[in-house]
């Protein structure tokens, strides 16, 4: 999710009554990336004391000078630099968790640029807490759902001009925004209303029916006392008129909460919106689809959501009051209700057709008797034809007298107990490494997780995340369901006793054959199961144990994946991996044929023999032009070369957003699970069909099967653009069959099939291991695959005393007492010289010791990078390691080609091939000081952290070893390589004119330059950054190639990236230019480092670097200073390396 900056804006105006009520409303929120800006308008109290007084207590408050009155309050964003504008009313207060619900929002519709909310209205004094809530309460904000647009809405402007918009308008900081400014007098006072009426002609606004803001309305208030509607009537005359200039597309706003308005509404006057904690929400009677279900889970995504459900921990219980409800039909629903602490509300959006004019009587007020019939205290309001009940009492003593009969409340007794036994308790079982849920990043694994997760609690059952290793005895006991999604972990979860059901996500195993690792473990894992779980029939049989497997599709949230109307011409989309199976250069084949435009999102592959060949087919692509485009297509630029936009890895808004972009998507894979993946099922879902390989012989609707030849691809998007209304409905049609929640609901059957499977057979670890070590002594089973782990079994009933102790410094670690049956790890990652010993209490001798010795032994090491120059650095450290154990090593990495031959002593293996063979392993990534390293990232160079992870003291800088495979034949010497990219704006030279002078430098003194960088151009958004003029290119080579040029060239200059490293690896002479990191980061030998102290540097060794922010410059983003640690680096400061390092080169050519 998109961290976005908030800035704060408020005007302040005689406010010294009100402002530090505002200010603590603000300082309470939980999300802390925010501005407050604070302008005096001109007050003549003592508001700008106050305002200093703020400032001082917080430094993200600043004061801002208006020019004149009401400057700041006609254009809040003027002095703004956060990425969405938020102003607030001096005499106003935010609700808790507002700032977290505006960025989920704006994630959610990133098309948004404008959100409103809800409010509290209130007679001059607002509540202090949730108690006093319905003290001096007015009246809400009943947004109407009958306009299509805010002119609309203001044309009407009658009867209440409260239901044109909400209050707390927050919207994007857009490029040149400004909205015009009006004198007082006999003119508009309605700053908010222009800002709607000017926003939306930007782009869709969106309702959001939750109550966030606490308004005021009191004598003081300029707008109360002299709201003027002709000048709001002028507002609209002026709109109308600037809107003859232009066509908007109608509706103006998105609809998509409209739908589920009453429910929302039913929480308006609630506890619940001061919550700061996630509480189970119980909706009763409201009969709602399941998709409405969806969008209330959307809507309500920091609580957890159940409907008709009685349970105990429920906190809030909010009633729908139907026209077809009378008093007996609401005392069944109170009948059921627990004896517990909550909050209940009753409430109905249309009461005057409970009115019956002829009969005089009124069904409201009758449920009213009955729901303050047992003496409950009720507070109770009428509005635009609504009516809330809201119980002040939190504790239900005994049955409520509107119970018709004592058989009823036994009835009800036994049927909660049943309804409570019958929810699950779900523990996801984590094994694998980074995984976040819900996803920061957008990952499959963590994404179908997340799902379950989601649903299931949505469903009432209790669920749980924790890694293997943290799953307890009284987990076993507690949790009916264990659920393991990576099958390389069987004989942990074995030897934990641990029973589990195990999901495979996708189909590796059948990519990498029978013989291979994957096949293997995945056999054991599902060989250990209750059951598994596999997305396809197709591969059920290809296993060894097929009558363990069950099928699950893979499922879409069709309520976050929809379609939207931005297509624009016909555009073809592909998303995936980055490698040949995925098939990316068939689809931009096809496109070629096509002469239709294509996007490509996914990574590159970390095969590079494949990324040249799918760069060569784009390149090729790029200029071919189309001689007979399709004639029945609408086709823009006829006879142009076709646009092949290439997105890389997008976040999941971002995906929502390109997938409405575009029209057909293509997956040419070359293995298909037999169902369509999540990818497919995500394009699916927002109306796009597919064409596609598919493995069964299967139809799905919305989808074109094809083969994996180009032409045949070709003439199925033809086919499906020629019924493209008829395959987009069905493919949304398929893929809402495919909802999470329907998925779910053959889940849940498993769930209950495995909870049964548990109760039934002897999984208990006592039961076990005293069965299975019954004639025997206790037995110590230590595992150091990953960290210390020292479980004890047998019949002998005893307590140990259990240390993991450093053998070099007697350091005991961690020490705990353990009886038998239980076990114990330690849970530091990284390398020391383990003892580990078991003491029994009672006899205080030692029964088991163990001390580390890896002499030919086989140890895993793995880098958790994909960078070259991270790979270059740490593979050395990995060598110095195995001479200094004598041990086996594997390493995985991914550029073991080019190593294999400089380091033959270590096996290097692919990052997928699911390695676990070894008796140790350490992990080699980017850490703070942590478990998972003893040293921090930041203090230490790249070398130094490996180091530090595997324990080498005084590790000496050491370059790798790299094998010169090819020879560069047609440069002229003598020549200089260059590469100015990098994957971050900060890591870039970010002087405009650098690159082109030192190029000119150089070639006065003789030099071709040649630039190496992979991409000739890179960037995001306004900072691209192109190759300089008059340099040779060298771009989407292979690495082998690569290496040869850089060998041949006469030194290097560069930034701190991959290529500085290659050009060390190959004994060359570096000129190293860069701010984002301090000199002790990369290497210093042969190394000519360019570093400005005198301005701010050196960020990344003092913040923590965000790589998913192209422009991240912590200290100084968007003001004048961004970048100034390169920027402040001049063409002269590299001129005098580069006459140094000739200097240099000629001495040691004249000692030769």
């Amino acid at each position: 999710m998109k961290s976005f900056k908030l800035s704060l804006v408020t005007s302040c105006y005689n406010a010294e009554t009100y402002l530090e009520e505002l200010a603590g409303s603000v300082f309470y929120q939980n999300y802390d990336h925010w501005e407050w800006i604070l302008a005096d308008d001109f007050s003549v109290d003592n508001t700008r004391s106050i305002m200093e007084k703020l400032k001082r207590a917080d430094n993200r408050i600043r004061i801002v000078e208006p020019k004149h009155k009401k400057e700041i309050w006609w254009n809040p964003q003027i002095h703004a630099v956060g990425d969405i504008v938020c102003h607030l009313d001096a005499d106003d207060a935010i609700l808790p968790g507002t700032f977290e619900k505006i960025i989920h929002y704006f994630n959610l519709f990133p098309e948004a640029v404008l959100l409103h909310f809800n409010a509290n209205k209130y007679h001059n004094d607002l509540p202090k807490t949730s108690d006093n809530l319905f003290d001096n309460f007015k009246d809400n904000v009943y947004m109407s759902r009958d306009n299509n647009s805010f002119l609309e809405g203001f044309e009407k402007l009658w009867p209440q001009r409260s239901n044109i918009f909400g209050y707390l308008r927050i919207f994007k900081n857009l490029p040149s925004l400004h909205f015009p400014e009006h004198e007082d007098g006999d003119a508009c006072l309605s700053n908010d209303g222009q800002w709607l009426l000017h926003l939306e002609r930007y782009g869709k606004w969106l309702t959001i029916p939750r109550t966030t803001y606490l308004a005021r309305e009191h004598g003081e208030c300029e707008n109360f006392r002299n709201w003027n509607p002709r000048g709001e009537a002028q507002l609209v005359i002026n709109e109308k008129e600037e809107r003859n200039n232009f066509i908007l597309e109608y509706p103006r706003n998105i609809k998509y909460f409209d739908d589920i308005y009453d429910l929302a509404e039913s929480t308006y006057l609630s506890k619940l919106n001061y919550e700061t904690e996630r509480k189970l929400i119980s909706f009763l009677n409201f009969d709602y689809t399941q998709e409405q279900i969806s969008k209330v889970r959307h809507l309500f995504f920091d609580h957890d959501i159940v409907f008709d459900k009685h349970l105990k921990n429920i906190s809030y219980f909010f009633v729908k009051i139907n026209l077809k409800d009378t008093p007996q039909t609401i005392s069944t629903i109170i009948s059921k209700l627990p004896v517990a602490n909550y909050e209940l509300s009753f409430f109905s959006d249309n009461i005057h057709l409970h009115e019956n004019n002829r009969t005089q009587s009124n069904n409201i007020e009758d449920i009213k008797e009955v729901i303050a019939s047992d003496g409950r205290g009720v507070f109770w309001y009428t509005q635009d034809n609504r009516i809330h009940f809201v119980s002040t009492v939190q504790r239900i003593t005994e049955a409520p007298e509107v119970i018709l009969s004592t058989q009823n409340v036994h009835v009800y007794d036994a049927q909660e107990k049943k309804e409570e036994d019958t929810n699950l308790k779900i523990m996801q079982v984590h094994v694998g490494c980074g995984l976040d849920i819900p996803p920061k990043g957008y990952g499959g694994l963590e994404e179908v997780i997340y799902q379950y997760m989601r649903v299931a609690r949505g469903r009432g059952h209790e669920v749980s995340l924790k890694w293997l290793d943290d799953i307890t005895q009284s987990d076993l006991e507690k949790y009916d369901v264990f659920h393991n999604h990576t099958g390389g972990f069987y004989d942990l979860l074995k030897d934990r006793c641990i029973p589990y059901i195990f999901t495979m996500h996708d189909a590796f195993v059948k990519i990498h054959g029978k013989d291979s690792h994957y096949y293997m473990t995945n056999n054991q894992t599902i060989k250990n199961s209750l059951f598994s779980l596999i997305p396809s029939e197709d591969m059920i049989d290809y296993f060894l144990y097929p009558e363990k497997l069950r099928r699950l599709h893979h499922g879409v949230d069709t309520n976050y994946f929809f379609p939207q109307e931005n297509k624009k011409d016909i555009r073809l989309i592909c998303v995936g991996g980055g490698d040949e199976r995925k098939g990316f250069h068939l689809a931009v084949l096809a496109a070629k044929k096509l002469g239709l435009p294509i996007t490509i999102v996914g990574p590159d592959s970390v095969h590079e023999d494949y990324n040249k060949k799918f760069y060569d087919i784009v390149n090729d692509s790029k200029k071919h032009i189309t001689a007979n485009p399709p004639q029945d297509l609408s086709i823009t630029g006829k006879g142009n070369p076709i646009d092949i936009h290439l997105a890389g890895n997008v976040e999941k808004d971002e995906l929502r957003k390109l997938l409405n972009e575009h029209h057909v998507m293509i997956h040419p894979a070359s293995l298909e699970t037999g169902q369509p993946c999540l990818a497919v099922l995500e394009a699916m879902a927002c109306g796009l069909p597919v064409v596609g390989t598919m493995q069964d012989d299967i139809f799905v609707k919305g989808f074109s099967i094809c083969t994996r030849d180009v032409d045949v691809i070709v003439e199925k998007v033809k086919e499906v653009l020629d019924n493209y209304d008829e395959y987009s409905k069905n493919a949304r049609e398929f893929a809402k069959e495919r909802d999470w929640e329907n998925i779910f609901d053959e889940l849940e059957k498993y769930y209950y099939e495995a909870k049964e499977l548990k109760y039934t057979k002897p999984f208990d670890m006592k039961d076990r291991l005293m069965f299975a070590y019954q004639n025997t002594g206790n037995v110590f089973d230590l595992n150091m695959k990953k960290n210390p782990y020292l479980k004890v079994t047998g019949p002998i009933s005893a307590t140990y005393k259990i240390n993991f102790i450093d053998k070099d410094t007697d350091t005991v670690h961690y020490s705990n007492v353990i009886s038998t049956g239980g076990w114990v790890a330690c849970g530091l990652d990284y390398y020391i010289n383990w003892r580990v010993e078991a003491i029994n209490i009672e006899t205080e001798k030692i029964e088991f010791e163990y001390e580390q010795d890896l002499t030919n032994k086989n140890v895993f090491v793995w880098f958790d990078s994909v960078a070259l120059g991270d790979t270059l650095a740490w593979t050395p450290v990995v060598e110095e390691f195995r001479k200094k154990h004598n041990c086996k090593m594997y390493c995985s990495t991914f550029y073991n080609e080019h190593l294999i031959d400089s380091y033959p002593e270590i096996t290097f293996i692919t990052p997928e091939s699911g390695f676990n063979d070894f008796v140790s392993s350490y992990r080699i990534g980017f850490f703070e000081t942590s478990t998972q390293s003893p040293v921090d990232m930041k203090d230490v160079s790249l070398q130094e952290l490996c180091a530090g992870i595997l324990g080498i003291k005084d590790f000496k800088e050491t370059r790798c070893n790299i094998k010169v495979k090819e020879t560069e034949t047609e440069l002229k010497k003598p020549y200089v390589c260059i590469g100015m990219q990098s994957t971050a704006q900060a890591k870039y030279w970010n002087n405009p004119e650098g690159w082109d002078k030192v190029v000119d430098f150089l070639s006065k003194k003789g030099y071709n330059v040649v630039c190496i960088d992979k991409h000739e151009s890179f960037g995001q958004g306004e900072y691209f950054n192109k190759s300089p003029k008059n340099v040779i290119g060298r771009h989407g080579r292979t690495l082998d190639q690569t290496i040869a040029t850089l060998n041949g060239a006469e030194f290097f200059i560069g930034l701190g990236s991959g290529l500085s490293w290659l050009a060390w690896a190959l004994n060359k002479y570096v000129i190293l230019i860069s701010g984002f990191s301090n000199p002790k980061s990369e290497f210093s030998s042969k190394c000519f480092r360019i570093h400005n102290d005198a301005v701010c540097n050196s960020c990344y060794n003092r913040h923590k670097f965000d790589p998913g922010d192209w422009i991240w410059c912590p200290d100084h983003k968007n003001t004048d200073r961004m970048f100034e640690c390169t920027k402040t680096i001049t063409p002269e400061n590299v001129y005098q390396k580069v006459l140094k390092v000739i200097r240099v080169i000629d001495k040691e050519k004249l000692l030769k």
